[in-house]
């Protein structure tokens, strides 16, 4: 079981400052149970110079392996790629996630079906939910993600890549 916490720190000014880290648990609930916490904990604090401090959340159930330099694999991926869906405030598990949890999730605690989604990275399209419970932001957009459960488009050649690729105003354009 990983978690992955991901924010932004949006001051006044609009100046944004970001920093993440990544969590393991032995079980979905427990993953869970500690997102939904932090949320809620971070809704109570009171910031400094007007700050909005919001925090993406997202959860995944997997296999990662553990090297000298930390976890790595397919389930970490997946973790990065389900909290990039997610928006400030939002805690977006996995549908792994949501089978192990099972009938058993933690008292007060919902999920609700945000459909399939295409994560970049990942061969095929994931089932996402957004983890719902008293005290936590509950209205967002759709997740930040290409919707859809269809198979992956073809592959472009290098050629074709490059030529249809540019760079406006620092982000890529395709």
């Amino acid at each position: 079981m990983t978690i992955r916490l991901d924010h932004t720190i949006v001051p006044a000014k609009d100046r944004i400052a970001s920093a993440e880290f990544f969590a393991v648990f032995e079980r979905a609930t427990a993953a869970i149970e500690a997102a939904t916490a932090f949320q809620r904990e971070l809704g109570t604090r009171a910031w400094t110079d007007d700050l909005e401090v919001l925090v993406r959340v997202g959860i995944h159930s997997g296999r990662p392996t553990l090297t000298d330099v930390g976890y790595i694999g397919l389930a970490v991926h997946t973790t990065a790629r389900v909290c990039s869906a997610a928006h400030g405030g939002q805690i977006i598990a996995s549908g792994e996630t949501r089978a192990a949890v099972g009938e058993s999730a933690p008292t007060g605690i919902g999920f609700r079906s945000l459909g399939r989604h295409r994560l970049r990275g990942l061969p095929d399209a994931q089932t996402l939910f957004q983890v719902q419970a008293d005290g936590l932001l509950s209205s967002f957009p759709r997740p930040r993600t290409r919707r859809g459960s269809g198979p992956r488009p073809p592959a472009r050649s290098p050629l074709t890549q490059a030529q249809s690729t540019f760079r406006w105003g620092g982000e890529r354009q395709t």
